[in-house]
C-alpha cells in the first residue's frame, strides 16, 4: 500500500473525510448505494479512497448530516466517523492529527471513550491500553464514561484476511501490528441494522481472521490508568 494522504489535503475546503465501515459483500453496488443516497437526499459526496478488498471508503461531505443520512438509508454501511488521520502506520495517522487540532480542541472537555478495534484480528488487552497512549497528546480533560459519551473516539486497526492452508502457519506475535492501514475518528453514527445485541459477539480468529460466534456480550469494557473503555469485537 502506498503512503497515505493527508485527508485535509486530499478534499477541497468544503468537503471533510469520513470513514465508511461497509462489509466486503457487493463490492460493485458499495458506491452505486452511496450515490443514490446523495441524490436521493440532495448532497454532493465524493470518493477520497476506494479498495475493492477493503471494508473500508474514505469520502468526502460537506456536512455530518450526510453522514447521518448514509447510516440511516444504506443498508451495507456499519458506521460513519469524522476521520481525523490515516496512514499505514501510526506514525502518519498520527500527523495528520497532530496537524489538524482545530478538530478535536472543542472537545477537550466533553465526556469520551475510545473503541479500539481490529478488523480480521483480534487485539491482546496489553496493546489496546497501549494504543489509547498513541493518542495522549490530545490532552482530552473529559470524563471517561460508558454512558452515552459525548465524544467516542474510534481506533481502527485494518488486517488482510487470510486464506489457504499456509494461514495457520503465521504466529499471533508475527501478524499482530502488520495492518495494512490504521484509521482515527470520531464516531458520527453506527447503523441500527449492524448493532450488534448484547448476547452476541462475532469474534475474529487472530490468525485467518475468520468470524465465529461467541456467546460473551458484543460490547466488552476494559480499564486502564486513563479509565474505562470499550471494544467492539468483529470481522471485516
Amino acid at each position: 500500500m502506498s503512503p497515505s494522504p493527508d485527508p485535509s489535503a486530499s478534499t477541497s475546503k468544503q468537503f471533510a473525510p469520513y470513514l465508511l465501515h461497509i462489509p466486503q459483500e457487493n463490492e460493485s453496488f458499495r458506491v452505486p448505494e452511496l450515490f443514490a443516497c446523495a441524490k436521493l437526499f440532495g448532497f454532493d459526496i465524493r470518493i477520497l479512497k476506494e479498495d475493492p478488498v477493503s471494508p473500508f471508503l474514505i469520502v468526502g461531505l460537506q456536512s455530518e448530516e450526510h453522514a447521518k443520512r448514509i447510516t440511516e438509508r444504506c443498508v451495507l454501511v456499519k458506521s460513519a466517523s469524522r476521520l481525523y488521520g490515516w496512514g499505514i502506520n501510526y506514525a502518519e495517522a498520527v500527523k495528520q492529527v497532530r496537524a489538524q487540532p482545530e478538530l478535536y480542541e472543542a472537545d477537550l472537555d466533553k465526556s469520551f471513550a475510545f473503541d479500539v478495534d481490529a478488523v480480521n484480528f483480534k487485539m491482546r488487552k496489553k496493546r489496546i491500553g497501549e494504543l489509547i497512549e498513541v493518542f495522549a497528546f490530545m490532552g482530552l480533560r473529559g470524563p471517561v464514561t460508558m454512558n452515552n459519551p459525548d465524544i467516542m473516539y474510534m481506533i481502527t486497526e485494518e488486517y488482510d484476511i487470510l486464506h489457504g492452508p499456509d494461514s495457520r502457519k503465521i504466529s499471533f506475535e508475527d501478524r499482530e501490528g502488520n495492518f495494512r492501514a490504521v484509521y482515527f475518528s470520531r464516531l458520527v453514527r453506527l447503523s441500527y441494522s449492524f448493532s450488534l445485541p448484547m448476547s452476541t459477539t462475532l469474534r475474529a480468529d487472530p490468525v485467518t481472521g475468520r468470524e465465529r460466534s461467541s456467546s460473551s456480550p458484543g460490547l466488552q469494557v476494559w480499564h486502564s490508568r486513563k479509565g474505562i473503555f470499550w471494544q467492539h469485537v468483529y470481522g471485516g
